[in-house]
């Protein structure tokens, strides 16, 4: 039984750690100033339109959205779904705090371009834990598995399936409010949309070595 704590201790240290190098890697990206990862791009659009609330409060209010999506599709309040509420709390926390010590502007494109390879080199890493770890999803992946569990579908297709529909939504959202479709989505949601999968397999190849399994 012990053993089994002690295991279970290291594996949601590393899911905490995971969870604030990933949301450091979102305000990163963010900061970059040339798009954001799919996942994050309805509460950064949000926070160019209307920025009476900051980008870490609209990443809350999403989640919550993503909460009620969940329960509605099924229909049952779960641990899992439980557990994902003061992840609503603490994503938007940290995407605030390291925005706001992140005081900087990038200028120059290519600047720009590094400092979102940066961030996305820390949101893939943290992702990769949070796959070894197996404990829980973040609210918008949980969300993207329940509705592609319903469908039938592999998480990965669900996972490219919302994706898209958020970048579409979110272009069409801000062409009709800012007319200008590529205020939250530009060159860097590519990069991001492109690379995240495989920087994911490399950092997964990195951290192989770590023993994080449940067994």
């Amino acid at each position: 039984m012990c053993v089994i704590n002690q295991r279970f201790c290291k594996r949601l240290a590393f899911y905490v750690f995971a969870i604030f190098i990933l949301n450091i890697g979102i305000a990163i990206c963010a900061k970059a100033d040339i798009g954001i990862p799919p996942g994050s791009s309805v509460p950064f659009a949000l926070s160019r339109i209307f920025p009476v609330f900051t980008m870490g409060v609209y990443t809350q209010f999403y989640h919550v959205f993503c909460l009620l999506v969940q329960l509605i599709v099924i229909k049952r309040v779960t641990v899992k779904l439980v557990l994902q509420i003061p992840l609503v709390y603490m994503c938007g926390l940290i995407i605030d705090v390291t925005l706001s010590v992140l005081t900087f502007t990038s200028y120059e494109l290519a600047h720009s371009i590094v400092l979102l390879l940066i961030g996305l080199s820390l949101v893939a890493f943290a992702i990769a834990i949070i796959i070894r770890v197996d404990l829980m999803l973040t609210p918008t992946d949980a969300m993207l598995c329940v509705l592609g569990q319903t469908a039938g579908w592999p998480m990965s297709k669900a996972k490219f399936a919302g994706d898209t529909v958020m970048v579409l939504s979110v272009m069409i959202f801000t062409s009709a409010m800012a007319g200008n479709p590529f205020l939250a989505v530009s060159i860097g949601t590519v990069i991001c949309w492109l690379l995240t999968g495989p920087a994911v397999g490399i950092c997964q190849k990195l951290i192989a070595c770590i023993d994080l399994s449940p067994r």
